[in-house]
């Protein structure tokens, strides 16, 4: 819900173990989008900006690269400038500072 198309960040959340149970009491607090406000999601949430983001793992974990599946190690994601054209309503323009804003404005 922090992202902004033009800040040249990545807004990565990372999820910690967590039970079945509490997992379920979280689900409607993230489809509200408020999960980075709430004390009790914030315990298994870590959430970081970052330009770049490099994982790690024990065993190769797959993958999906374009439509292939591939097993890997490692993934690294890096933010390109200017990278992609994003379609947005028509009247909304790139000021707003995130989609809900553009989307509660046009309604």
């Amino acid at each position: 819900p922090n992202a902004l198309l033009q800040d040249g960040l990545m807004d990565v959340c990372i999820i910690k173990k967590i039970s079945r149970l509490n997992f379920i009491s979280l689900v409607g607090i993230y489809k509200n989008g408020t999960y980075l406000r709430s004390k009790k999601a914030l315990k298994y949430i870590e959430y970081r900006q970052v330009p770049h983001l490099r994982m790690e793992f024990e065993d190769p974990l797959p993958i999906c690269i374009d439509g292939e599946i591939k097993g890997a190690k490692t993934a690294e994601f890096t933010v390109v400038s200017d990278g992609f054209r994003f379609v947005i309503p028509k009247g909304c323009q790139m000021k707003y500072t995130s989609q809900a804003d553009c989307d509660q404005r046009y309604k």
